[in-house]
């Protein structure tokens, strides 16, 4: 194939306009929506920059407003909504499912009157996305163990009608991605290395074993941490800061959370090393 950039897909080599490609990214959706139960008249589309990017998107694609408490990832969704000073009434409501700095799990009750997308980042899918949602966010990294660096952005046909068409030719532009996903595309060059590995992971990916996993990790940290030295539930695991040495957080590369270090429960790190030393210190909190 003589594309600007080739990459292979299956047994042949081609470009990210062509019918290879195509079938590709249709059957990458496919596979997300049986693995994690989207229903088939959903759009899931894949935005190479994170789940920031996705989460922008959706700030800049719809009327939104954003709802929940004063917690760090909410008020990050409050800055990334700089795009409803254009005045118009909002037709969503932007929440967050689960507020990673904190490791809280925040509830997301109905709305009668606005549709609703939740950030769903860091807690899914050990926690699935709510109920009440008509779009939701996550990413190909964290718990989904893929490559870093893929926003997934998931939304239910009454969602999609709302994408504005005037954001259309911008990067954040949700209504060109659909536009473009009717014909089997992306609107700019996709990451295609990062969904190729995605579409691998999914492949093999079980929930059950993933949701267990993480639960017998938590239960396992829970009986050798006080629980007055924690912060939080759920798949991160949160230690106040301050009362584990700067040394201990360096060897075991922990990340350094605005509230104290965590550990991620879905990461491949040397667990039984580190609740050994974990077991072994005094704790004064």
């Amino acid at each position: 194939m003589f594309g600007p950039s080739e990459c292979m897909f299956g047994d042949s080599i081609s470009h990210h306009r062509s019918v290879d490609f195509r079938r590709f990214l249709f059957d990458l959706e496919v596979a997300f929506k049986r693995v994690f139960g989207v229903p088939d008249d959903w759009a899931v589309l894949f935005l190479p920059g994170g789940g920031t990017l996705a989460n922008e998107a959706v700030a800049a694609s719809f009327d939104c407003v954003v709802e929940g408490p004063n917690t760090p990832f909410v008020d990050r969704l409050r800055r990334l909504n700089k795009y409803n000073r254009r005045g118009y009434p909002a037709k969503v409501r932007c929440c967050v499912a689960y507020d990673t700095a904190l490791s809280l799990p925040i509830d997301v009750s109905p709305s009668d009157d606005l549709l609703t997308f939740v950030d769903c980042v860091s807690g899914f899918p050990f926690y699935q996305w709510p109920r009440s949602a008509d779009a939701w966010s996550t990413v190909s990294g964290k718990q989904l163990n893929s490559t870093p660096g893929l926003g997934i952005l998931a939304m239910s046909p009454r969602f999609q009608t709302l994408a504005r068409q005037d954001s259309s030719h911008s990067m954040l532009s949700v209504a060109d991605y659909l536009m473009f996903r009717d014909r089997g595309e992306t609107p700019h060059t996709p990451a295609i290395s990062l969904l190729d590995d995605l579409y691998s992971i999914l492949g093999k990916f079980d929930i059950i074993e993933h949701c267990s996993m993480i639960a017998a990790r938590r239960e396992l940290l829970e009986t050798i941490v006080p629980e007055s030295a924690t912060v939080g539930s759920g798949p991160v695991f949160t230690i106040k800061a301050g009362l584990l040495h700067d040394e201990f957080v360096d060897k075991w590369g922990l990340y350094p959370g605005s509230v104290g270090p965590q550990m991620f429960l879905h990461a491949n790190g040397d667990w039984d090393g580190i609740i050994k030393e974990l077991g072994d210190i005094e704790w004064h909190c």
